[in-house]
């Protein structure tokens, strides 16, 4: 993938996620997001793997109003990639990490 279609793809994801929030659509918010991804939060326990959808609509249940999320000044760069042999199947998986700045 060239990095013009991955800044295409995740510029997409945000517009995707500006619009659950607006609409308070906690599926929508969830399904944005791998089932093991690491999301850190202020909130203890800081960090976490996936979304909880029952967390998502009951922080939603918090907002009257559409919610409004942006994103700015992203730079998209990648943290690395590896490969590896998947030892039950006789074929080769890809593991790459995206890393999201965003200047405030």
């Amino acid at each position: 993938m060239s990095s013009t279609t991955d800044s295409a793809e995740i510029e997409a994801l945000f517009q995707q996620l500006a619009k659950a929030h607006a609409d308070h659509d906690a599926d929508a918010i969830v399904e944005a997001y791998a089932p093991d991804a690491v999301i850190y939060e202020l909130a203890p326990p800081l960090g976490r793997r996936g979304m909880n959808r029952d967390s998502v609509t009951a922080w939603l249940a918090g907002w009257q109003g559409p919610i409004q999320i942006d994103a700015r000044d992203v730079t998209v760069g990648r943290l690395h990639a590896s490969f590896f042999k998947h030892p039950s199947e006789n074929q080769h998986l890809a593991s790459t990490s995206i890393l999201f700045h965003r200047r405030i």
